[in-house]
């Protein structure tokens, strides 16, 4: 595997032992074909397989800032090792050198290693002794890690304080951060009396630009708060956190208000950020004047718990919701869910007496090649032929009219999978340009079957011109609200003769496609 930052051509050999080494050019290209939100893992995966040691610096920048903006569980270790590497680099800018001994403190403190972090804060504000702004930023950073990763709270007090009273006349946003954090630590310990004093805290801090009074503040407040929400309900979770994090930072007192701990909540609830949800539903229960927002929040923390497979908590959330808010768990329906959750919880339970938890392990994936001997049971195939042929994904592909079934059994509710599979298009190539051929595809529920409507459906409309060449097709379809289910995939409209192979049917969870939606939107501003 190897991954490559720009389309174009490149020359490309091979090396097999034993044989002399084959070279070849290949045009890197975007595929016409949606990506896949596994994407950016693999791409992670195959940088940190790489020997990039032998790369030029400007390649292994491009590397460091790719993982940055990549938002995978799977790059700290690279980042630790580019991050080490860059900053052994002859005449590093100051500013970049900063920025990397900051980063590289957030890779070791998110692989358990957060004491290892503090000597490199000591030594970028020994670096930065001159640039108030830069030593900010890594005293910043050193708190956030004595907060979230060591726990030591008084200490990150103080560097809090620290850079709020030494540097409260720098015009820059990261000394309103640092006050922010600071009331933000004692929301997370309870204490809003103290938090409440930070946030006014760091309304005067920052500089001009953040200076608002008075009945404008009023309104620039209310209609910030009304465009996030209607984000919010169009489904744009990137958008709304832009527009969060903007309200924080312009008027953080919002911070202990209602609507904006609601908000930030749910945004990342449905971007998979489950701990961060937990953390601002549990403090929107606290806070007794905003108890009209009391029903929505249990209900956000039995869906987290439930995502986070936790169904024993999931239920005892629904429970109450349930109990203290009839009138909202009819309204919105949610018996369908409760029964999910509930016949989950009751699976569990069942495999724990009887000594066999793997027996409910939700669903994690499914491949084939085709091939014979595969470990996962294969799905039901009719009108399908399995020959040796070189395939994309083993020595077997199949040919014919493709029907295929394959049950999945404890799926994520009320998601989504991702369904791929490599295709290959042989006949006339004189009729290529006319040739049309679809996949339709099916999902549907535990209670339902292939003579019964389906819960989702999709078609995939296959390339009219591969030439005979290996092409890539994929798409997203909804998951039901059961706890199992089943897909089913059939060739149509099919002129010529198609092979196909290398079938993967895999969940998508939230945090997936909110960094691959994240990374694109990205990309897309960038260029």
């Amino acid at each position: 595997m190897h991954v490559y930052f720009k389309s174009g051509e490149y020359r490309v050999t091979l090396q097999v032992p034993g044989a002399p080494p084959v070279t070849q050019r290949v045009y890197a290209w975007t595929a016409p074909c949606p990506t896949s939100p596994y994407s950016l893992e693999k791409a992670v995966a195959g940088l940190s397989a790489s020997d990039w040691s032998g790369w030029d610096v400007q390649r292994i920048n491009t590397a460091f800032d790719f993982l940055l903006v990549s938002e995978q569980t799977n790059r700290w270790p690279l980042v630790e090792k580019l991050g080490k590497h860059l900053l052994a680099q002859p005449d590093l800018d100051l500013k970049r050198r900063v920025l990397l001994q900051t980063t590289l403190m957030e890779a070791l403190a998110e692989q358990g290693r957060a004491a290892e972090a503090m000597p490199l804060m000591e030594q970028a504000l020994k670096e930065a002794a001159k640039v108030p702004s830069l030593q900010v930023m890594a005293m910043l950073k050193g708190a956030d890690v004595r907060w979230i990763h060591l726990k030591e709270y008084k200490e990150a007090a103080q560097l809090y304080e620290k850079i709020t009273q030494e540097h409260r006349g720098l015009t820059i946003p990261a000394v309103r951060e640092a006050a922010i954090h600071w009331g933000d630590l004692y929301t997370e310990a309870g204490d809003m009396v103290q938090a409440a004093e930070r946030y006014r805290l760091a309304k005067t801090l920052g500089g001009e630009r953040f200076a608002a009074t008075g009945q404008s503040e009023a309104i620039q407040r209310g209609a910030l708060l009304r465009i996030t929400e209607q984000k919010l309900r169009s489904g744009d979770v990137r958008g709304t956190r832009l527009l969060l994090g903007r309200l924080e930072l312009e008027f953080p007192e919002q911070k202990l208000e209602g609507m904006y701990r609601f908000l930030r909540a749910e945004t990342d609830r449905f971007a998979g950020r489950y701990e961060e949800a937990i953390s601002h539903y549990e403090v929107l229960l606290k806070l007794r004047q905003w108890a009209g927002f009391r029903d929505r929040a249990i209900y956000g923390l039995a869906d987290c718990s439930f995502r986070q497979e936790d169904f024993v908590k999931s239920l005892a959330w629904l429970d109450k919701l349930k109990e203290s808010f009839p009138d909202y768990f009819a309204t919105q329906k949610l018996a369908p869910f409760y029964n999910l959750v509930k016949t989950r919880t009751e699976k569990m339970e069942a495999a724990k007496v009887a000594g066999t938890p793997g027996a409910i392990e939700s669903f994690r994936g499914y491949s084939t090649g085709f091939e014979p001997g595969e470990t996962q049971p294969p799905g039901r195939s009719d009108r399908t032929t399995f020959v040796p042929m070189m395939g994309i994904d083993g020595p077997v592909v199949s040919t014919g009219r493709f029907s295929y079934i394959k049950e999945l059994r404890n799926l994520p509710a009320n998601s989504t999978c991702w369904v791929e599979f490599w295709y290959r298009k042989q006949g006339n190539t004189s009729l290529e340009p006319y040739q049309y051929c679809y996949v339709n595809l099916w999902m549907y529920g535990s209670a339902d079957g292939p003579a019964t409507n389906p819960t989702a459906s999709a078609v995939l409309a296959l390339d009219r011109a591969s030439y005979g060449q290996w092409r890539k097709a994929g798409v997203r379809i909804k998951t039901p609200l059961t706890p199992d289910g089943m897909v089913k995939l059939d060739l149509v409209n099919i002129t010529g003769t198609v092979q196909i192979d290398g079938l993967k049917i895999l969940p998508i969870s939230d945090r997936q496609s909110d960094s691959l939606r994240s990374f694109i939107e990205v990309e897309e501003v960038e260029q």
